[in-house]
Formats: C-alpha cells, sequence, structure tokens
C-alpha cells in the first residue's frame, strides 16, 4: 500500500478512520510511540490531518475543529523533537568517529615521522658500511701478511705417505740427500704434520697431512728450496717410503688465503695463456712471456684487473 501523502510504500503507519488511507508516521505528523501508548479505541478514531481540517459535516462544531488542529501541533511537535533527539545522536555519533579519525591520523603521522627518521639514518649507512668493509679487507690483508711472515722460514712437503712409526727427520734427510742439499742438525728448529689445506674437502680429506719443516735460518730454507727445483721429480721412493711410487712436492708454506690466491692465478694462467705462474719468498707472480713485465699478485682484484 501507499502513502496517501509521499505515495511511498508503507510498511508500518498509520490508518485514517475517515478517508480509510495509509500514511507513514512522519507523513501523518504523529510520533510512532506516541501511537503506540493510544488505545485501541483511539487508534480506530485516529484521522489524518487532511480529514482534520476539512469539515466533515455542518454539524462540527469550532472547538472541535480547534482541539483537532491543537492535538496536530502538539503531535507535530512531538515528530520534531524526535527527529532534533535522533539529529543530535548522529551529530553526537559523528563526533565520536571524528574524534577516532583524528586519534588515527595523530597515529600515522607520528609513524611516518619516525620512517622518515629511519630514513635519513639510513641514508647515511652506504658510506660507513663502505669504510667498514674497507676496514675489514684491510684487516684481513694485515693479519694474512703477519700470518705468512710468521711462515717465511718454513718448507712445506706434500704428497707423502701418513705411515705410523715415521721418523719425519728421516724422511728429510733422505729427500736431501736426493737433491744434494747437506743438511745439519742446527739447520732444524722443528719438523710436523698438519692437515693439507684445500678449498674442495673431498681433496683434503685424500690428501695425506703435509710436513711443515721450520728452519733456523731462512738462507738455509731457500738453498733446499733451491736445490729441490733444480732436481724435481723427486719421489716417495726418494724419501724412503715403501711401495708405490708417487711425486713428493717442496713448496714454500703459504697462508691459506694465498694458497687460493695461488689456486686463482693458476686458473687466470691457463684462461689468458700466460707463460709463467710461481711463488718467490711468499710472493705469487705472473708472466705473459719472457719478454713481457713480470706482475705481482697481492689479492683477487689484481687477477680481474687482467682480463
Amino acid at each position: 500500500m501507499e502513502c496517501a501523502k509521499c505515495t511511498e510504500v508503507v510498511s508500518d503507519g498509520v490508518l485514517c478512520n475517515t478517508c480509510k488511507r495509509h500514511l507513514h508516521f512522519g507523513c501523518a505528523g504523529l510520533a510512532e510511540t506516541t501511537f503506540r501508548r493510544m488505545t485501541n479505541d483511539k487508534k480506530a478514531s485516529w484521522r489524518c490531518p487532511m480529514c482534520r481540517v476539512t469539515p466533515q459535516s455542518p454539524q462540527v462544531s469550532q472547538e472541535a475543529t480547534l482541539a483537532d488542529l491543537f492535538a496536530e501541533v502538539r503531535n507535530s511537535r512531538t515528530s520534531i523533537e524526535a527527529k532534533i533527539d535522533n539529529v543530535q545522536q548522529q551529530v553526537t555519533d559523528l563526533n565520536d568517529k571524528w574524534s577516532g579519525l583524528e586519534s588515527r591520523l595523530a597515529s600515522m603521522e607520528e609513524r611516518i615521522s619516525n620512517t622518515e627518521d629511519k630514513m635519513k639514518t639510513l641514508s647515511t649507512l652506504p658510506p660507513q658500511i663502505k669504510e667498514l668493509q674497507d676496514q675489514v679487507i684491510c684487516l684481513k690483508k694485515e693479519n694474512n701478511d703477519r700470518d705468512q711472515y710468521g711462515r717465511q722460514n718454513n718448507v712445506e712437503i706434500t704428497g707423502v705417505p701418513l705411515r705410523s712409526g715415521e721418523n719425519l727427520r728421516t724422511i728429510l734427510y733422505n729427500i736431501c740427500t736426493k737433491v744434494g742439499f747437506v743438511l745439519e742438525q742446527s739447520d732444524i728448529d722443528c719438523i710436523h704434520r698438519i692437515r693439507v689445506f684445500s678449498a674442495d674437502a673431498k681433496q683434503q680429506n685424500l690428501r695425506p697431512p703435509s710436513i711443515i719443516v721450520r728452519f733456523t735460518r731462512r738462507a738455509r730454507r731457500d738453498e733446499l728450496l733451491a736445490a729441490a727445483r733444480a732436481r724435481r721429480g723427486i719421489t716417495t721412493a726418494d724419501a724412503g717410503i715403501d711401495g708405490p711410487s708417487t711425486n713428493v712436492y717442496l713448496n714454500e708454506h703459504l697462508t691459506p688465503a694465498n694458497k687460493l690466491l695461488l689456486k686463482r692465478a693458476r686458473e687466470v694462467k691457463s684462461e689468458l695463456n700466460y707463460a709463467y705462474v710461481w711463488v718467490k719468498e711468499c710472493k705469487i707472480f705472473l708472466r705473459k712471456s719472457d719478454t713481457s713485465r713480470v706482475i705481482r699478485i697481492v689479492s683477487e682484484s689484481d687477477l680481474l684487473k687482467l682480463k
């Protein structure tokens, strides 16, 4: 059914006893609460505003018309008050929501401010990180140089199988005899085995521990290395080791870092067809040909420059 005033659908309203038309509570100028409190007789005799102001018959008295008008005004006032209360409640709700939004906005502004402060701090980090990286590289180099300096008097012998009850001094003496180097008792500070360093863990486990010989004088160490290089082709048989004959090598005792660098230098030698790579006084060198200049390799960056 439609409202007699606004023509919209009426699902819950009032019925005029005179014209028999339905109206919304608001369109009828009647508060719903007021209507609910009416008795059934009053509800049954209720008339819409149009029927109340329109003369129904010559017998309707002026007092009745005024009473109806007064009732209409009172009902209209009640309806207006209800609407005002509703508007006030909506304003209160809006104020609460606005307060919540202001609080959230303030929180977001604080977080943005904190983020900006952190970004400013982060912007200064790259130079600091670069400086720290340079310091670490410098410290590593200094530590490696000190470690290498402590090995200057050492000879590393590799390829000698490990035997139970072996006498390392006898093995060294046999090698020295083979290369024509006269070993004196006072030449040796100490001799012992250490595990071979290798970047490949499997190869490291397969290879026997190296023999490290520490000479009391570097000059005597250099003489032994020169004799071994001149002799070449030293084997386990030369060292007095029974069993299949395998190669034995005498080299300067490099630090793990320098051994890796030497390994990379050998790889670059093959890649770029360099003629020579060698170690002298624990320093690594490369040479393209017999007539080209000698290049000392101190770090990985030196090898990268060659490519």
